[in-house]
């Protein structure tokens, strides 16, 4: 989602660590309408906004990828 934010031109941010929100009531019953059941678990956050300015477009440095099995 990030990566498709940044080819859109949004910024983004990600919010780690939001375990902790299962065991608060009020948040819990705000989030079952969104459809997060009581047995799942949130285990972080994205968020989305405009930039305040234009960001440097950075260019791509085909940089080697390698894969261990």
């Amino acid at each position: 989602m990030m990566l498709e934010a940044e080819s859109l031109g949004v910024g983004s941010c990600w919010i780690n660590q939001l375990h902790w929100l299962d065991e608060n009531p009020s948040i819990r019953e705000f989030l079952e309408p969104l459809g997060i059941k009581a047995k799942e678990t949130i285990c972080g956050a994205l968020a989305l906004g405009n930039y305040d300015e234009k960001q440097p477009v950075m260019p791509r440095t085909g940089m080697k990828v390698d894969y261990i099995r």
